[in-house]
């Protein structure tokens, strides 16, 4: 499964309201299927992408309305020759990475950052115990990985940190020369097309 199919987010899916969607649970028993043939050491490296963009929508306190923005005004702002540049998907999670420290007023936040980082960490967790539950015995034990490898991460170097940063502005990556065609920008829950309220 590549990085580019796995979902984002799927509101439908979580822990201790349901099982996977069918949508979900195809993905992940493509990834499943995968992890079974790779060595113990680098499944922490396959469960990055997966373990954040799953949990992106759901981590308490973070502000994903607002950093969607930042990073649509970033990318949108930076030249076309730069945006096609191969480093430059570096050079916007290290921008995402610092902005996520920042509160609404631009002042750092650090204590704010390790607890929005510690909420990531236990999301993620409970997505493995659910993985777990559902058969995917081999992709919980890679977010496990995942978080063994990045115990005692602070932000904005922490990996999981980063690569949060990474998901909020990928759909703005997609297309370096005109990247808000076929950009989807955050929607709250409640805003979701489908959403029907509680």
């Amino acid at each position: 499964m590549s990085d580019a199919e796995t979902p984002r987010a799927d509101t439908e899916a979580q822990p201790g309201v349901g099982p996977l969607t069918p949508h979900l649970r195809e993905h992940f028993a493509e990834l499943e299927t995968w992890l079974r043939d790779q060595p113990d050491a680098a499944l922490a490296g396959y469960a990055l992408v997966p373990a954040t963009r799953w949990v992106l929508d759901d981590i308490p306190g973070l502000d994903l309305a607002r950093y969607d923005d930042e990073a649509r005004v970033f990318i949108v702002a930076t030249p076309i020759w730069d945006r096609v540049l191969l480093r430059y998907q570096h050079d916007v999670t290290y921008w995402m990475s610092q902005r996520l420290m920042m509160n609404e007023n631009h002042e750092p936040e650090p204590e704010r950052a390790r607890e929005l980082l510690d909420a990531a960490r236990h999301v993620i967790a409970e997505r493995a115990d659910l993985l777990e539950q559902e058969g995917f015995p081999r992709t919980a034990q890679s977010f496990r990985a995942l978080l063994d490898e990045s115990a005692g991460g602070e932000p904005p170097a922490d990996i999981i940190w980063k690569a949060l940063g990474l998901r909020i502005a990928e759909p703005y990556l997609q297309d370096p020369a005109n990247p808000e065609t076929g950009a989807t920008p955050y929607l709250p829950p409640a805003e979701q097309p489908g959403h029907e309220p509680g």
